[in-house]
């Protein structure tokens, strides 16, 4: 788990490292589409802090997960951790009965990280 601040939503985030996951998510609500491939959307922090984001829409993806699968809607954001920022695609989902509102999968991880499973938390 980290804590990663959404540039363009101007809040922080806690976030959990999937690395099962191919590509982040995060939690997005009120997702209308506009023209010319744009699309806005309302991004919340477990704080409660909300902000309404416009994107350009970069694709639609099937997901697959235990419920089934569905379609979502993949935006560039960039997260910021430690001084270092990064933009990733992410998949735009109703995460608001989930612990985290932001999963960051291997797209994220991919090139600057590397994942020790063996390390405990307090390391």
């Amino acid at each position: 788990v980290e804590t990663v601040f959404i540039t363009e939503a101007g809040i922080s985030f806690d976030a959990r490292i999937d690395t099962g996951a191919e590509s982040s998510s995060i939690h997005a609500k009120d997702i209308s589409v506009l023209d010319a491939g744009q699309i806005s959307f309302v991004l919340s922090n477990q704080t409660g802090e909300k902000r309404l984001i416009h994107a350009v829409v970069d694709s639609v993806v099937r997901v697959r997960n235990a419920e089934g699968s569905s379609l979502r809607y993949k935006v560039a954001l960039t997260v910021r951790r430690h001084g270092q920022e990064k933009t990733v695609l992410f998949t735009l989902k109703e995460r608001s009965d989930m612990r985290y509102r932001v999963l960051l999968g291997r797209n994220w991880l991919r090139g600057d990280y590397i994942v020790d499973v063996d390390r405990k938390p307090s390391e």
